[in-house]
């Protein structure tokens, strides 16, 4: 079933949002600062890990191993820290070297954290953000996902500084929250890529004051959601300011690349709100999405609800382009375009063989502007198969670049 408010792309000019975010998403603050530790502190743990720096025939180097079934110092260029990621066994975050914290803080570039052998289901944080400095990290719970990291409400879970990707699988990240001026990720932001498997990102907030983004996480460059769930977040400008103040209360991707893909995936019950300004995108907010046998549902985008301070796309925005298929979006909220809202800026919108219903766009403004500027879409511009008469397409200019007042 297909309504004809839930695919909106309005004539009314978008507030640049994308033109506030460059300068201002900057790392800052104690939290976010970049974690060291000394190349001979983090060799000497690692060897004593292993038992004195000793291997077996099993490590291979340039191509041949060191021996057959004796065992054989490790040569002098090989860093012990390349054989083995750091090992978690305990549930506590109390600055132990068996902590979670602290098996981030001397993690190399593509560890793997495996917490998969815990004996708890909760790590409660104590000390703020963890803060990684790593490129790229893997954290993984137990393949029964039921290993939850709580921010105790008193800071967001995860800070990284690097270019790569944080990758988790098999956890719920909760209860965190970022209260500031800017609020960037509620749960989890970090500075390159994100990616989320089997696990849960739900009861998260960004609470600023001029600007709030991402309730549950924020990437700077793409983000992957696959076969998880981001549900009952928040990313809400309290005070707000001219032009957009809020984007995604569940969960934003700012890169060019992938942007933001959703693959059997569930985004429901999010809401960005803004006091002033514009707020967009109920659920999630990128340039670019993509979406697969996912549901957007019960999302919401609010604002005052006039033409300069207006919530749009409950479900979710697309600033460039969105490629959606065999999903559905339902149930959502906004004052314009409740279900999805996509910006013209030389994309496109491909929607194939999805449900988009029972919608709600509540400004009474938005109905009669979208019949007088809207154009019905061509084949080019939106494909759902049946359906050219059901849901239509406005144009609107998409931001090109972000800019902070």
């Amino acid at each position: 079933m297909y309504t004809n408010k839930a695919v909106c792309r309005r004539a009314l000019r978008l507030k640049p949002l994308a033109a506030c975010l460059l300068p201002m998403l900057a790392l800052s603050g104690p939290a976010l600062a970049a974690v060291g530790v000394s190349p001979s502190s983090a060799q000497r743990l690692d060897i004593a890990a292993i038992g004195g720096g000793v291997a077996s025939a099993a490590i291979w180097t340039h191509g041949k191993p060191l021996a057959n079934n004796v065992r054989g110092t490790l040569p002098p260029h090989t860093a012990p820290s390349q054989l083995m990621s750091p090992t978690v066994t305990s549930c506590a975050d109390d600055g132990g070297f068996d902590t979670l914290r602290h098996a981030a803080l001397v993690a190399n570039s593509d560890d793997i954290i495996d917490l998969g052998g815990l004996p708890c289901s909760k790590i409660t944080l104590q000390s703020g953000a963890i803060a990684i400095a790593v490129d790229n990290l893997t954290i993984k719970g137990p393949s029964t996902g039921t290993l939850t990291i709580d921010g105790n409400a008193a800071d967001r879970e995860a800070a990284e500084g690097g270019k790569g990707t944080l990758s988790l699988s098999g956890l719920t990240v909760t209860n965190g929250i970022v209260a500031t001026d800017k609020a960037l990720g509620g749960c989890i932001y970090t500075k390159g890529s994100l990616t989320l498997t089997r696990s849960t990102l739900t009861a998260c907030k960004a609470i600023g004051q001029t600007i709030a983004i991402g309730g549950g996480a924020l990437a700077y460059a793409d983000m992957t959601l696959d076969s998880s769930t981001v549900s009952g977040n928040l990313a809400d400008a309290t005070v707000g300011q001219p032009k957009t103040a809020a984007l995604a209360g569940g969960v934003a991707a700012l890169g060019h690349g992938k942007g933001l893909t959703v693959t059997d995936s569930i985004v429901s019950g999010n809401t960005v709100h803004a006091a002033s300004g514009s707020a967009e995108g109920g659920g999630a907010g990128a340039f670019i999405v993509t979406s697969k046998y996912s549901t957007f549902t019960g999302n919401i985008a609010k604002a005052i609800g006039d033409a300069s301070d207006y919530g749009a796309g409950g479900g979710l925005v697309s600033f460039y382009s969105l490629s959606m298929s065999n999903s559905t979006v339902d149930h959502n909220q906004a004052d314009i375009a409740g279900g999805i809202f996509v910006g013209n800026g030389g994309g496109f919108a491909t929607i194939i063989q999805s449900t988009i219903s029972t919608n709600k766009g509540t400004w009474p403004a938005a109905a009669s502007s979208r019949r007088r500027r809207c154009r019905w879409p061509t084949a080019r511009s939106l494909s759902i198969p049946a359906a050219r008469t059901a849901a239509a397409a406005c144009s609107l200019p998409a931001p090109s670049r972000f800019r902070v007042r």
